[in-house]
């Protein structure tokens, strides 16, 4: 079951703008298969609308994950099905930062544990306060881990320990991976946007990456949401 109270909640920004040219859900949906764990995009509804190929076998082999009738996605576990829908459901409609990402505990069917990851990447019920604002249907992203991810380590606090970033910075690459632009970032923290430019340039040398597709592509590949 879930652990409603699993410290892996995160914080988030309130205005995710998408990232020109592509959307943030054509962005994501490109670099899936970065990703070594199970990952899949999702309508509010649950409804599948991609998947990398770790989350395709994991379907396949039909233990945790299944696909209802309606083509959407489903738990073999514990009954969680509802709860898990009801998840999807509230960060798709969340209109507080903090109601956009969710990181849970479970038990598998096999008795295991793993780490199941909620993060809303484009559109939804938040309250636009720009115009750029994405305000199309809700995609979500579903990462499913081993469990071997520290639930007391925040995404920012590895970003700071891997890369040597600073806090700021990791909020900022953090909000890039999501689908933020730097005006958004700027706008949603009351930075100024030369001051956001200059943590970015930063980040990319540290990080040693040409631009900011190449630090998504990095950071889709080493760190969950």
């Amino acid at each position: 079951m879930f652990d409603s109270k699993w410290p892996g909640r995160l914080e988030s920004l309130a205005c995710p703008e998408p990232t020109a040219p592509a959307s943030s859900h054509d962005l994501v949906d490109g670099l899936l298969d970065l990703r070594v764990w199970p990952t899949m995009i999702v309508t509010e509804e649950a409804r599948l609308v991609a998947a990398n190929g770790a989350a395709r076998a994991m379907l396949q082999q039909r233990t945790d994950w299944l696909i209802g009738p309606a083509g959407e996605l489903r738990c073999s576990w514990a009954s969680s099905t509802s709860e898990f829908h009801d998840r999807v459901k509230a960060v798709a409609a969340a209109t507080a930062p903090v109601d956009m990402r969710y990181a849970e505990c479970v038990t598998t069917t096999a008795g295991g544990r793993a780490v199941l990851m909620i993060a809303r990447i484009g559109g939804g019920g938040h309250q636009a306060t720009d115009e750029a604002c994405e305000t199309g249907p809700a995609h979500i992203l579903v990462t499913w881990s081993d469990g071997t991810w520290r639930p007391n380590q925040s995404v920012c606090d590895m970003l700071v320990s891997a890369y040597r970033f600073t806090p700021t910075e990791a909020r900022l690459s953090l909000a890039l991976l999501e689908g933020h632009t730097v005006k958004g970032f700027a706008a949603a923290t009351g930075v100024k946007t030369s001051t956001v430019r200059w943590h970015l340039r930063n980040i990319l040398s540290k990080a040693e990456c040409a631009g900011q597709r190449d630090l998504i592509k990095l950071l889709m590949s080493v760190i969950t949401l």
